[in-house]
């Protein structure tokens, strides 16, 4: 039975993701480097590189690369002082599953960044465990925010899955145990993501996972 549902934040809930990776791609055009989003989608999305890794893979020096990822992070927080609209089946999948499991969120950023995102939404009360970077000394791919949510949550892998959009985080959810649920975007690497336990179109395909597993189940 599924007891509780975790979830990804940026590109599951909002399309953060995908301006992150806009503003980076626009920086590195002006400065006469191309990014391109397969490369982003199975580097940095996919096997969990770091920005300074995108660069020095693009070619670019370290110092450069500091330069660009200073301005690329001021642009991103400028983004962030308006919050981030919530994705299409976002508010009603997280509402109508509130009270019937509980929900975790486990996410790679900051706290104050997660904060900021969703200043315009009221979703992050309904969440009884949040994890960020802040609690998590490692970060996906490593199980580490999973284990530590289930933890929090007090329960077994067994009892819980989560909802991914990325191979980074598909490969943390399941190193920790968790079955997960894929909702690809267009960011995401479809060939590094094939060993996900269910693939939806849209958020709201979790509604049905839920429903099915816990009437097999009872």
């Amino acid at each position: 039975m599924i007891k509780a549902v975790l979830f990804d934040n940026d590109g599951i809930l909002m399309d953060s993701e995908l301006v992150f990776f806009e503003i980076t791609r626009d920086i590195l055009a002006s400065a006469g480097v191309i990014l391109e989003a397969e490369d982003w989608a199975r580097n940095y999305l996919g096997r969990g590189m770091s920005s300074y890794g995108m660069m020095a893979s693009l070619g670019i020096s370290p110092e450069v690369a500091e330069k660009i990822i200073k301005e690329r992070n001021r642009r991103f927080l400028a983004c962030l002082e308006n919050g981030f609209p919530l994705l299409e089946g976002v508010a009603e999948t997280i509402n109508l599953l509130h009270g019937q499991v509980r929900l975790a969120l486990v996410t790679g950023s900051s706290r104050e960044t997660l904060l900021q995102a969703h200043g315009g939404t009221d979703l992050l009360d309904l969440f009884a465990c949040i994890i960020t970077s802040n609690e998590s000394p490692r970060l996906k791919p490593w199980p580490d925010p999973y284990q530590m949510a289930l933890e929090r949550l007090g329960l077994e892998p067994e009892d819980a899955i989560a909802v991914e959009d990325s191979p980074r985080g598909l490969n943390s959810a399941q190193s920790a145990g968790l079955r997960c649920v894929l909702v690809p975007t267009f960011l995401t690497d479809m060939a590094m993501c094939r060993h996900a336990d269910w693939i939806e179109e849209k958020i709201t395909g979790v509604l049905r996972i839920v429903g099915e597993e816990n009437r097999v189940r009872t």
